[in-house]
């Protein structure tokens, strides 16, 4: 909560203490939530070396117990934090097992899929693979208009819009945002 309340620095303090403890005594259910906890709220703070740390052993965790979707959903928050750190390369590696975790759960079309999509796209952009970019953003757009995602549609039209702009198409930039 405290991260959400833009207060991501106290909820730091708070649970940059319990690390250790958390590592030796919790049973791995309990790592896990500790880790991905620790990656989202290091990721509010700003600190991306942190979170993708955190992200590392959440991803480890979770594929010790078998969570396949949490797997999905930890790369491919890992996948976005390396590219804001320019790690593009590494970051599409991660996104790459995300969607092979989705794969393997059976699952095309979920809020999870369309964000493991839209960080593909975004890393793709990255990297000069605008074609590719352009496909993965429609995609996840497309998924999450049909889940009604509010917040990640207004997110994925932005990186959509800035794809068509880092290919000069300030036109076609407008067109994938909604009307003022």
């Amino acid at each position: 909560a405290l991260a959400q309340s833009h207060r991501a620095a106290e909820a730091l303090e708070l649970l940059r203490p319990l690390a250790a403890r958390v590592d030796s005594a919790a049973d791995t259910a309990q790592q896990h939530a500790y880790w991905r906890e620790f990656a989202y709220v290091t990721g509010a703070a700003q600190r991306r070396l942190e979170s993708a740390q955190a992200l590392k052993k959440a991803i480890a965790l979770a594929e010790a117990l078998g969570n396949k979707s949490e797997a999905a959903s930890s790369a491919s928050n890992l996948a976005g934090t390396l590219g804001q750190l320019g790690r593009i390369d590494e970051g599409r590696q991660h996104a790459e097992r995300a969607r092979r975790y989705a794969a393997e759960l059976g699952d095309s079309t979920s809020a999870i899929v369309a964000s493991i999509d839209m960080n593909l796209g975004m890393l793709s952009a990255a990297s000069g693979r605008f074609g590719e970019a352009l496909a993965l953003l429609d995609g996840a757009q497309h998924k999450f208009d049909a889940g009604a995602a509010r917040a990640w549609q207004a997110v994925c039209r932005n990186h959509l819009a800035n794809t068509w702009l880092m290919l000069g198409q300030p036109a076609r930039a407008h067109q994938v945002l909604p009307p003022d």
